[in-house]
C-alpha cells in the first residue's frame, strides 16, 4: 500500500526453528553442530570485516530455515568498530553491561572494553552447548552466572559428551580463554578450522558395514552361542549387575553430593565392570571426574594420585605424556617418577607438566617450582598487583629451622659483612656493618635471633622453624646459603590462595607455638608444606613505608592471615616470623620485574564526601523490602554445650523465592527476654561451604555475659556458599558485590522480623558485633534497621578500592548515629590505621561521647581479653546488663 512519507521497518519472515529452540530437543549430532556452528563463524566474519560487533549472540538469535539455512538475527546491540587516533574505539562504554550473561564474555560482564573477541566468546559457547545440550556457565541467578562465568573455568566437551571430536573440543577451548588478550582466534579462523574438520570427515571410509553382511554376522551368532553356556558365570554377573544397580550407584550419587569424588571414582570403577553400558553411570561420571593431560620432561613417568589431605594408597594413572586422563574432581595430589630422577610433586592443575631433574642434581632440602607460563596476579585483599610471567624457581621444601640457622651463626655469619647485601636503614641513616650488629642479638647479648640464648636455640628446638629473625637477618642467612628470599609473587605461587579452603585445616594457627617444619600436613604447590602458618615468612618486597613484607600467617594468629597481606619493619624480630629461601637460576632476568615495592590500593577519605541527603535515601530505597509471611520453621536444636542452646531456623528470604538460615543461640546464665546481638563474621564465612562451628565460637563471651547471639546465615557464606560469590575480596569493583552487599542487609532485617515473632527475645534491646569484614561493612547495615541500638566493631576499616557508591561505607558512615565501639591494630595491613581505620571512626556520626575507639599494638588481629573487657562493657553501657 502506500504509506507516504510515513517511516517503517520491513523485517523478514523465515520459516523454520530457533537454534535454542533445536537444541532443546538434546544435543546436536556432530555433522549437524559442525555446519551450523561454521555457518555462525563466516556470518560473523562477514561482520567482523565491516566492523559490526554483535554483542548478543545466542541460540535464540540463530534461525535455522525450513531449508537448512542459518541466519544470525537481532543486532539490536550491535554497534560499529571506529578507528581513532589512539587505535580502534571501545564498542561499549567502560562501565556498562549489555547482553545475555549466559553467553557474555568476562570483559563484557566486566563492563569492560568489548569488541570481536566478545563474539568470539559467544561463539564458543553455543558450539559447546550445541554439541553438549548444557551452558558451560550456570547459576540460579543471572549474577550467579556471571560471577561463574568471570571466575570458574569452563569444564570440557569432552568431559560431558565423550564422542565429541578433539578438532571441536579445541576450537571451543580456543574460544573461551578468559583474557580477552589471549583469545587470539578469529571468526574467520573458526570458520576455516571447521571447514578442513569437515571435509576429513566427508571422506572418512565407513569400516564397519561389513559386519552386516551375512559371512561375518553367523559366526559371531555362534560365538555368542558359546558364552551363553556358561550358566554359573551369567548368575554370578546377574548378581555383579544387581549390586551395581542398586547398590553403588546410590552410593556414588551420594558421594558425590558430598564432594567425596575419590571415593566415588574408586566405586564407579568397579561397577563400570558390571554397568558397561548402563545411561546412570554414564551421567554420573561427568558429576565426579575431569578430564586431564599431564605431561613430564623428560617424558616416561609414572604418575599417581591420591586426595589432598588423606593418608590413602596412591592410584597408578598411566605414563606421561597423558591425554585426556580421567581423574577425580576436586584436590588431588599428583606425583611423577622415574628411574634415575628425583621424584617431584604437585596439586593438580589443567595442563600439568613435571620438569624432572637427575637424582642429586637439585639443590637439597628444596623443591622445583614450575614457571609461570600465563599472566598471574596476587589476588590478595590489601594489594593490588599487575599480571606477570616468571621463570622457574627452587624454594625451600620447609621453613628455615633452628638447627640449619646455627650453621649461619657457628659460620660467624654476624661478622662476615659480605653476607649483609642490603644496606640496614633507619631513620634515613645507613648504619656501618657494626653498628647494625648491635642490634641483632639474643636474649643475652649474643649474635643470634631474639629467641635463643647463649648464641643457641632452646633444647629440643633443631627441628622448629627459626624465629626472632628480621628480615635483614633472613637476608643474611640466604646469601650464606647462596640463596634468596623469595618475592611475594614466587611465594604465593607456591602458597596457592585457591588452597585457602583445604590447606588451613593442616596449618598451625591459633596454638601455643611452631610445630616442628617437618611435622606439618599443610601441602601446597610443588611438594612445599607450611606455608600457612606455623610462622610468617619474610618476601624481599617492599611495602610503603620501608616496610617489608612478612606473609603466610603465624601460629598465634587467625587462619585468614594466610590469604591476607601483612607487612612489618624490618627490624622487627618477633617470636611467629621466621623465613624460607628460594634458589634462582643464573641469569633468570623475570626476577628484577617482580621485587619492587608492592603498594595497596589507596583512596584519600581526606577528600571524599559522602552524597548529599536526597542521594542517600535513593540508595536507602535500595535496601528495602516487602514484609511477606515469614514461613519460619525451627529445623534443629543442639542443646549439647553448657553454656547455650542453638536453634537452626529456615525462613523466606527477602529477595528472590529462596530460604534463608539463622542461628539462635540462647544462654544459659541469665532470662529472657534475651538482650541479643546480631553476628556479621570476617571473610573466611564466605571462604568455609559447611556449617558454622558452634562449639566455641569468637561470640561464647557475649553468650557467658547472658546475652543471647543471633547469626544469619549471610548469602554465600557457610552452608549457603555458591560459586557466584568465590572470590568475593576481587568483586568489590563489580555490580555482583554491590547485590550481595545489599542482600547481607536484608539478611540481618528478616533476622530482626523473625526476633520480634519471639517473647523470649527484647526488641528494644539489640546490638551488633562486627568483625572485619563484617565490621567494615556495618554502616550500610546500621543505618537500614533502627531496631539495632548499639555496635561493636573489630578490626574495621574504609576499603581502599572503589566500588558501587550505592555500597560504599563513606556514603553511610556519617549517617551511622548509634554508639559505636571501633577496636583497631596499630600494624593492620588491611586496614592501615592512618589512610583507612582512623578515617573509618572519623567518619561515623555517632556523638563523640556516643563512639570510641580503642587501638592496640597489634595487626589485623586483637588481644582477646582486653578486646572482650571493651565491648562488654560498651554493652553494658548502651543496652544495658542482660537480665
Amino acid at each position: 500500500g502506500d504509506f507516504g512519507d510515513r517511516l517503517f521497518i520491513a523485517m523478514a519472515c523465515y520459516q523454520g526453528e530457533t537454534l535454542k529452540q533445536r537444541i532443546g530437543k538434546g544435543p546436536l549430532p556432530v555433522a549437524e553442530a559442525a555446519v551450523i556452528a561454521q555457518h555462525i563463524a563466516e556470518g560473523l566474519e562477514a561482520a567482523h570485516a565491516s566492523s559490526v560487533v554483535h554483542r548478543d549472540l545466542k541460540p535464540a538469535n540463530v534461525f535455522i530455515t525450513s531449508s537448512g539455512q542459518v541466519k544470525i538475527l537481532d543486532f539490536g546491540l550491535a554497534q560499529v568498530e571506529s578507528a581513532t587516533t589512539e587505535g580502534t574505539a571501545a564498542v561499549t562504554q567502560t562501565g556498562t553491561t549489555l547482553g545475555t550473561p549466559s553467553y557474555m564474555a568476562p570483559e563484557q560482564a566486566r563492563g569492560e572494553h568489548v569488541d570481536q573477541r566478545a563474539d568470539i566468546w559467544a561463539l564458543g559457547v553455543v558450539l559447546f552447548e550445541m554439541l553438549t545440550g548444557q551452558r558451560p556457565f550456570r547459576g540460579d541467578s543471572a549474577t550467579a552466572v556471571l560471577l561463574t562465568l568471570v571466575t570458574q573455568p569452563a569444564p570440557s566437551v569432552t568431559s560431558l559428551r565423550a564422542d565429541a571430536p578433539a578438532d571441536l573440543a579445541r576450537l571451543v577451548e580456543r574460544a573461551l580463554v578468559k583474557d580477552p588478550g589471549r583469545r587470539t582466534i578469529t571468526a574467520e579462523e573458526m570458520a576455516r578450522a571447521i571447514a578442513s574438520y569437515r571435509e576429513r570427515e566427508a571422506v572418512a571410509p565407513s569400516r564397519w558395514r561389513s559386519l552386516r553382511r551375512p559371512v561375518v554376522a553367523l559366526p559371531l551368532a555362534a560365538v555368542v552361542a558359546l558364552f551363553v553356556a556358561g550358566g554359573g558365570l551369567v548368575g554370578r554377573n546377574l548378581a555383579n549387575q544387581r549390586w551395581a544397580k542398586y547398590t553403588a550407584l546410590p552410593e556414588i550419587r551420594q558421594l558425590a553430593d558430598e564432594q567425596r569424588f575419590v571415593a566415588a571414582v574408586d566405586l564407579a570403577a568397579r561397577a563400570q565392570t558390571y554397568l558397561t553400558d548402563n545411561a546412570e553411570l554414564a551421567a554420573l561420571w561427568p558429576r565426579i571426574t575431569r578430564s586431564a593431560s599431564i605431561d613430564s620432561e623428560p617424558p616416561g613417568a609414572t604418575v599417581s594420585y591420591v586426595g589432598y589431605g588423606t593418608n590413602d594408597a596412591w592410584r597408578l594413572i598411566g605414563t606421561t605424556p597423558l591425554k585426556g586422563a580421567r581423574l577425580p574432581l576436586g584436590v588431588l595430589r599428583i606425583k611423577a617418577e622415574k628411574q634415575g630422577f628425583d621424584s617431584a610433586e604437585d596439586i593438580i592443575t589443567p595442563g600439568l607438566a613435571f620438569n624432572l631433574f637427575p637424582s642429586g642434581r637439585g639443590p637439597s632440602g628444596m623443591v622445583r617450582a614450575a614457571p609461570v607460563r600465563g599472566p598471574f596476579s596476587i589476588y590478595v585483599f590489601g594489594l593490588e598487583t599487575p599480571r606477570v610471567r616468571f621463570d622457574g624457581f627452587w624454594v625451600d621444601r620447609y621453613e628455615v629451622t633452628n638447627g640449619q640457622y646455627k650453621a649461619f651463626v657457628d659460620a660467624g655469619g654476624y661478622k662476615r659483612p659480605e653476607f649483609w647485601r642490603e644496606s640496614v636503614v633507619t631513620g634515613g641513616k645507613t648504619l656501618t656493618f657494626e653498628d647494625a650488629m648491635q642490634r641483632f642479638h639474643d636474649a643475652t647479648g649474643r649474635p643470634g635471633p631474639a629467641t635463643w640464648t647463649l648464641g643457641n636455640y632452646p633444647l629440643g628446638a633443631e627441628g622448629l622453624p627459626v624465629t626472632g629473625v628480621s628480615w635483614y637477618e633472613a637476608a643474611a642467612y640466604a646469601a650464606f646459603a647462596g640463596k634468596a628470599l623469595p618475592t611475594a609473587y614466587h611465594w604465593y605461587w607456591v602458597a596457592n590462595q585457591g588452597l585457602t579452603g583445604f590447606v588451613i585445616p593442616f596449618g598451625n594457627f591459633n596454638s601455643a607455638g611452631p610445630v616442628p617444619a617437618k611435622e606439618t600436613r599443610a601441602l601446597h604447590r610443588f611438594g612445599a608444606y607450611g606455608l600457612a602458618g606455623n610462622v610468617k615468612e619474610w618476601c624481599v618486597n617492599e611495602a610503603p613505608g620501608g616496610l617489608r613484607y612478612v606473609l603466610g600467617g603465624g601460629w598465634d594468629e587467625p587462619p585468614y592471615m594466610f590469604r591476607d597481606t601483612d607487612a612489618r619493619s624490618p627490624f622487627e624480630r618477633a617470636a611467629n616470623i621466621g623465613f624460607r629461601t628460594v634458589k634462582y637460576d643464573d641469569g633468570d632476568k623475570t626476577v628484577a620485574a617482580v621485587s619492587g615495592v608492592l603498594r595497596p590500593p589507596s583512596r584519600s577519605y581526606a577528600v571524599e564526601k559522602p552524597v548529599g541527603d536526597a542521594v542517600f535515601q535513593a540508595y536507602r530505597r535500595l535496601y528495602s523490602y516487602d514484609r511477606t509471611e515469614l514461613a519460619a520453621k525451627v529445623e534443629a536444636v543442639d542443646d549439647s554445650n553448657p553454656d547455650w542452646r542453638v536453634e537452626k531456623v529456615s525462613l523466606a528470604a527477602a529477595y528472590g523465592q529462596e530460604r534463608m538460615i539463622t542461628y539462635l543461640l540462647l544462654p544459659r546464665q541469665g532470662r529472657p527476654p534475651y538482650q541479643t546481638v546480631v553476628y556479621m563474621p570476617g571473610s573466611p564465612a564466605w571462604d568455609q561451604h559447611t556449617s558454622p562451628s558452634f562449639a566455641n565460637p569468637q561470640f561464647g563471651f557475649l553468650l557467658r555475659s547472658g546475652r543471647a547471639v543471633a547469626l544469619p546465615i549471610y548469602n554465600g557464606a557457610y552452608e549457603r556458599a555458591n560459586k557466584e560469590y568465590s572470590g568475593g575480596d576481587q568483586l568489590k569493583s563489580t555490580s555482583l558485590w554491590r547485590d550481595y552487599v545489599i542482600m547481607f542487609s536484608k539478611d540481618i532485617s528478616r533476622t530482626l522480623d523473625y526476633l520480634a515473632t519471639r517473647p523470649e527475645f527484647d526488641p528494644s534491646s539489640i546490638g551488633f558485633f562486627g568483625f572485619s569484614r563484617g565490621a567494615s561493612l556495618s554502616p550500610m547495615m546500621l543505618t537500614q534497621d533502627a531496631r539495632i541500638k548499639a555496635a561493636a566493631l573489630w578490626i574495621p576499616g574504609m576499603y581502599l578500592e572503589t566500588m558501587a557508591p550505592e555500597v560504599d561505607p563513606i556514603n553511610f558512615a556519617s549517617r551511622v548515629t548509634i554508639p559505636v565501639l571501633q577496636l583497631s591494630g596499630r600494624y593492620d595491613y588491611n586496614f592501615p590505621d592512618e589512610t583507612s581505620s582512623l578515617p573509618f571512626f572519623e567518619a561515623l556520626g555517632a556523638p563523640a561521647d556516643r563512639k570510641r575507639r580503642v587501638v592496640y599494638d597489634t595487626g589485623h588481629n586483637l588481644p582477646p581479653n582486653e578486646a572482650i573487657r571493651e565491648t562488654l562493657d560498651w554493652f553494658d553501657r548502651f543496652l544495658g546488663p542482660p537480665h
